[in-house]
Formats: structure tokens, sequence, C-alpha cells
């Protein structure tokens, strides 16, 4: 994340971590204000780090992209893209094909667009949610697929357009539905 500033809701002590990367390149555009890191790039600042092929960050614009195997993982939460564009500060991002597991007997969530619009709350497009962890190949038991959501992790999702799937069957369809995301 190449000096990504903490969450709003961070403590001051966290604002003070320092913010280690490594990778096979680094470089500074001093002219463009880019921080550039190709070929195994790991950020890690307190308990959230970046993994990808490639990330470029701007001073001036004060946002960021990671590019190509993108883990983010931010305490028990982790996720996956091949693209994920970050403002530095806030964290708040677009993702592109996203997976998104929230940790240990939560939610698995893919979606064609995550946007991560604070700490723990994601608007989805085309997304599937399930607490279903299941072998490669393997059928889910059960999913919910939604249109769009607003999802709070650790309070609920309010989904449009909403079908229940059972063994990749849809059920019911629902032009709405609240559930729990805990």
């Amino acid at each position: 994340m190449l000096g990504v500033g903490p969450v709003a809701a961070r403590s001051d002590a966290a604002a003070r971590d320092p913010v280690h990367v490594t990778a096979d390149r680094l470089e500074y555009d001093v002219e463009r204000e880019l921080f550039i890191a190709e070929g195994h790039v790991r950020s890690v600042r307190g308990d959230r780090s970046i993994d990808a092929d490639w990330v470029v960050v701007s001073r001036a614009t004060e946002s960021g992209i990671a590019s190509g195997n993108v883990i983010y993982r931010d305490g028990g939460e982790e996720l996956r893209s091949e693209l994920l564009q970050f403002d530095i500060k806030t964290l708040q991002g677009l993702v592109y094909k996203a997976q998104l597991d929230t940790g240990e007997g939560g939610y698995l969530v893919n979606a064609d667009r995550l946007v991560r619009t604070g700490d723990k709350t994601y608007t989805v497009r085309s997304g599937n949610f399930t607490t279903c962890r299941c072998e490669e190949g393997e059928r889910e038991p059960w999913a919910i697929e939604a249109g769009r959501a607003r999802v709070k992790i650790g309070g609920y999702a309010l989904a449009q357009n909403t079908t229940l799937d059972i063994l990749g069957v849809p059920i019911v369809w629902l032009p709405w539905l609240v559930f729990p995301v805990k």
C-alpha cells in the first residue's frame, strides 16, 4: 500500500505504524509523484496487507492501483481480485471480479464489481453470498444471488433482484431481501 493511511476509524497508533514494502523492483518517479512496485509486491501495515504483481500509488492524488493476483487482507477478512483501485487515506475503493472472505464462519462473497465504501461496508453488483466452504468443483448447497446489495460485515445486507439458489437451482426470486452478514 506504499504509504497507505489508516481508515478513519483506526486509532492514532495504527496511523503511526510503518509501511513495509517488498518487491522485485521498487521505483519512485519524482516528477509524477508515483511509487511503482513490480513483481511479488507485498505491502504490510499493522494487520493490513496487499500482495500483487504490480502496485502504483500517487502521492499527488492519494490513490493507488494494484493489479495481478491481488490479495488484500484486513484482520480476518481477505479480498482477492485481479484489479483493485483504492484511496490511500480511507482505503475505500473499487474491485473487479472480487472474492471476499469475511472470515471463519462468515460469508464468502463473489461479485463482478465490489466497492468498499467504508470500514466493513461494501456495495456489490452481480453478487453471490454463501457461508458454505465447499471443496473445489463441488456444488454449493445454497447461495443468495443478488443483482445489487449494500453490505455491512457484522451487520446486515440489503439485496435487490435476489434469488435463493439450492444446489445451483434458483428456488425463489425476491425483489429485495435483508439478511444477516454476521
